[in-house]
């Protein structure tokens, strides 16, 4: 069952030696030798490393004897860069003793992906929600000028077409003689 299940589990001791490793673990690390004295952090790939990884759920399981959880950074299996998360908890002798630690291996690059991905939208849903209040902001004012513009230039062309029948009318008024020159002045 534990070979077939689509998560990785192995087996680890103390002091960081694989024991035992299901299908998948072997799929995604086949150059781990079991029971090899070369520490869990250096097979699985973390070559570089002198000492655990940081925040290690499978040795903070053993040292404080509870199940811990955590996210395990980068591996590069292949070309392939994943991310896992890891579900560990201790393995007890007869006698309360920590032997070993059990760790569940989760491949979660796509969860991790999407969410990446998601909170990419999110941000540019921001960025756009800010970008249409800047705009109508911005807008407000140019509409209101805009607006009293087009009135003052509907007044004056109303004042402009009155002052000529105006003037039309006070010519037409000199040219007949109905119209006072000293009182039209």
């Amino acid at each position: 069952i534990v070979d077939h299940i689509g998560i990785g589990v192995a087996l680890i001791d103390p002091d960081a030696k694989v024991l035992e490793m299901n299908r998948q673990m072997r799929e995604w690390f086949p150059q781990v030798e079991l029971g090899s004295a070369t520490p869990c952090y250096r097979l699985f790939g973390l070559s570089e490393k002198d000492s655990f990884c940081e925040g290690c759920p499978t040795m903070r399981a053993m040292t404080t004897g509870e199940l811990c959880e955590g996210h395990v950074g980068r591996f590069e299996l292949g070309s392939d860069r994943r991310y896992f998360r890891i579900i560990a908890s201790p393995i007890r002798d007869q006698d309360g003793t920590i032997k070993a630690a059990i760790e569940l291996v989760e491949d979660v690059t796509e969860k991790m992906a999407l969410e990446n991905e998601r909170r990419q939208t999110q941000k540019l849903e921001a960025i756009g929600q800010l970008a249409a209040g800047i705009a109508h902001e911005i807008n407000t004012p140019i509409q209101y000028v805009g607006d009293n513009t087009s009135f003052l230039e509907e007044a004056f062309d109303d004042l402009k077409t009155l002052l000529e029948s105006y003037a039309a009318l006070t010519a037409a008024a000199k040219a007949t003689g109905g119209l006072d020159t000293e009182t039209a002045a």
